[in-house]
């Protein structure tokens, strides 16, 4: 069987989840914005932003479910410095996720977290999925955690196999995660009020892209949700 090439390789298993901002998931006009208190914990607490959303190092975050799928849910704390906040998702949807947030500055801040973490200013509504471009690689002040795969373990199933399914040789080799796990520096992201809006996106046969608040128009932040710390 013949052999493929490391290029190949990794155009196979990376395009599904290399970093971009896909088409964006349209939603009718939404309701009212829901408002939420984000708890203080101790200064001591500590989050691994590995994607392994621990019962433990979670204990005393708002817990935000999904309307659309209770296996999805956003979590959120602040200590004296930091602001932490997780969103889960079924390991299955192979999800990614955009975070969008508006300060109150006549823009609107894009934090993306797929097989990269990168972020982008949107200053006026004329954006799409892929313009600006993300600046990949850039977060200034925050973190969270990225997908990850098993290189070994791909190369030995496609050498098996040159026709393996995608999507099953995705899920095989792309190492098990809750979902992304965000850490914010207070220094940067010090505002009372978080405008916000969550866009978990799915590649993945089954599972469709999910946005919430659920009805929220994605350039108009007066519907989202805001969390106040």
């Amino acid at each position: 069987m013949k052999r493929l090439s490391f290029p190949v390789l990794l155009l196979v298993i990376v395009s599904a989840i290399a970093p971009r901002f896909t088409k964006a998931q349209t939603s009718p006009p939404g309701k009212n914005s829901l408002v939420f208190e984000v708890p203080m914990v101790s200064s001591n607490i500590t989050i691994m932003t590995d994607g392994q959303i621990g019962r433990k190092e979670w204990e005393g975050a708002k817990k935000i479910v999904f309307p659309q799928n209770d296996s999805c849910y956003l979590l959120v704390k602040q200590s004296d410095e930091y602001i932490f906040l997780a969103i889960a998702a079924p390991y299955n949807m192979l999800s990614y996720v955009d975070l969008y947030f508006d300060f109150g500055e006549n823009s609107i801040l894009n934090l993306h977290s797929s097989s990269q973490i990168g972020e982008r200013n949107l200053t006026d509504t004329s954006w799409n999925d892929l313009n600006p471009p993300g600046h990949w690689g850039n977060s200034k002040d925050w973190y969270a955690n990225e997908m990850r795969f098993d290189r070994i373990l791909a190369q030995q199933l496609l050498k098996e196999d040159s026709n393996y399914n995608r999507d099953q040789l995705q899920l095989r080799t792309t190492y098990r995660y809750d979902g992304f796990e965000y850490l914010f520096r207070k220094s940067r992201f010090n505002k009372a009020n978080w405008k916000t809006r969550v866009l978990i996106r799915t590649t993945m046969p089954g599972y469709s892209n999910m946005a919430f608040p659920q009805y929220t128009d994605p350039k108009r932040s007066d519907n989202w949700a805001t969390l106040i710390f």
